[in-house]
């Protein structure tokens, strides 16, 4: 399953009918959007929200939270 041209790891959205953002993680093994606190994958996400970006992995000083 291709993920492009999102990747994986984890993105801002904006849901469409309120405007509020979210989070949701692009899982490394099957590809699928998840969102935390949900137990299944959630497969129309960009058919209701606005994918914003990926979620910054470094804090403020540059230094990555991945370690």
């Amino acid at each position: 399953m291709s993920v492009e041209p999102y990747g994986y790891g984890y993105f801002w959205f904006r849901h469409h009918k309120d405007g509020s953002t979210f989070i949701a993680c692009r899982d490394e093994e099957d590809g699928y959007w998840y969102m935390p606190g949900v137990g299944h994958p959630i497969s129309n996400i960009t058919r209701n929200a606005t994918l914003l970006g990926r979620v910054p992995r470094v804090t403020d000083a540059g230094a990555s939270i991945d370690q």
